[in-house]
Parts: structure tokens; C-alpha cells; sequence
């Protein structure tokens, strides 16, 4: 499956029963430090740099074996901290957990990425959404350029409230467009489409967040997507 990407003050997490806990990542000359935290203590660090020049693969980032058999929670937490040797910018890639020998891919409900935790409905797009509450940690889709409009792709209801919709420039990293708009309905409305103007000759990332502690759906977006996002 393909990696997931996090940059400075991101992070990933996942809850999961049993004894042994298993993550994968990778190695690059531009990949952060990050910390490891089992259920609320931290329990390594993880040095992502490799002065190959290219991408390695299927590395041990964390192992645990003994522990409990009751939930557990392990947290990945992208760092300031760069190796020396790195250049350009700089991340962490997360590619699958292993937990009592199976395989949870990056892109599995089951991790939550910045408290955007993953839940089923078979109304939202290919059966799972991500939701938060969060006014500060936002969802983030792109990279869009060559058109005016980005949509945000998210769900109405009664337990909605307001969200904040921002259009970020990639060139300038200030927001060029933000639209607080209303959530909020007596009727549930899945797959609702919230369309944000942008200039068609630059590029940008859209991001939500609630805008009130209410929870928000994040259920994705759709634009002419012209790269990948960190």
C-alpha cells in the first residue's frame, strides 16, 4: 500500500489489543526523528536517516513483545529534530503496523492521524470516513492546480456544526481562500460537496478543521490534483 507522510508535530496513532506491537517504516537522507509512545509513556526513539541516497524499505521503526493482553495505544510523533545530513525538506513515512502477526496498512481506519479517527458508514466513500473535533489540527488533501474550484467532500446532520475550509498556497505557505461554513441539518446529507474558489495558475492544499468543537467529516475532496501532500 502506499506510505503515509507526516510532517513537524504530526501524528499517528493506533489502539490495538494484544502482546506484540510491530511498525514499519523507512529510511532516507531527508527523513525526521520521531518519538514513540506506548500507551501515554514514551518508549524509543526512532532516527529515520540513511545516507544511501535511496529509499529503504521494510525497516524495524518499533518492536514490543510481552505486553498485557488488554488495549493498548501506540503514538508516532513527528519531531523538529533533523539528522545533519539531511537536505531539502524533510518527513517520515509510516508504511503498515503488525499486530499479532497481521498486517494494518497506513491507510487503515483502525489509525487515527492527528485525532481524524477512522469510522465505517457505508454511505460515505468506499465505506469509511475520518472525523475530529479538533480546531487546530486539520485534514489535508491536494496538491490542486489548473482549476477554480476545490471541493471538500464531508456530511451534514444534526450532530454537525460549523467547519473551517482553508485554500493554502504551496508556493507562499499563507492562505489565499477560508470559508467557515455550516454544517448543521435536521436531515443527514452524506458525500456533501462544499466548493472553494481558488486561482486556477497557482497551486494549493486544502485543509478543514472544526470551528466550533463540533465533529466534522472528512470523507475527501476533489479538484485537479497535481501531486501528493505530506
Amino acid at each position: 500500500m502506499g506510505d503515509r507522510f507526516a510532517d513537524d508535530g504530526r501524528h499517528h496513532e493506533l489502539q490495538f489489543q494484544g502482546h506484540q506491537r510491530h511498525l514499519e517504516d523507512s529510511h532516507l537522507r531527508r527523513w525526521r526523528h520521531n518519538g514513540l509512545y506506548l500507551d501515554g509513556k514514551k518508549v524509543s526513539s526512532f532516527d529515520g536517516y540513511s545516507n544511501t541516497g535511496s529509499t529503504i524499505y521494510d525497516v524495524t521503526g518499533f518492536s514490543k513483545k510481552g505486553l498485557k493482553d488488554k488495549r493498548h495505544t501506540l503514538t508516532l510523533v513527528v519531531s523538529g529534530l533533523k539528522h545533519p545530513g539531511t537536505f531539502g525538506d524533510i518527513f517520515t513515512i509510516s508504511d503498515r503496523f503488525i499486530v499479532k502477526g497481521k498486517t494494518i496498512e497506513e491507510n487503515s481506519p483502525k489509525i487515527a492521524y492527528d485525532g481524524w479517527i477512522g469510522k465505517a458508514n457505508r454511505n460515505a466513500e468506499g465505506g469509511f470516513y475520518r472525523e475530529s473535533t479538533s480546531q487546530t489540527l486539520s485534514a489535508r488533501c491536494g496538491s490542486f492546480r489548473g482549476s477554480n474550484e476545490i471541493n471538500l467532500i464531508t456530511a451534514t446532520g444534526p450532530t454537525r456544526g460549523m467547519a473551517t475550509v482553508r485554500a493554502r498556497n504551496t508556493s507562499t505557505n499563507i492562505v489565499d481562500t477560508e470559508q467557515t461554513v455550516d454544517l448543521n441539518s435536521s436531515t443527514v446529507d452524506w458525500q456533501h460537496v462544499v466548493p472553494i474558489s481558488v486561482d486556477s495558475t497557482k497551486t494549493y492544499v486544502l485543509e478543514v478543521t472544526s470551528a466550533d468543537g463540533a465533529p466534522v467529516v472528512f470523507d475527501g475532496c476533489n479538484g485537479n490534483v497535481v501531486a501528493t501532500i505530506n
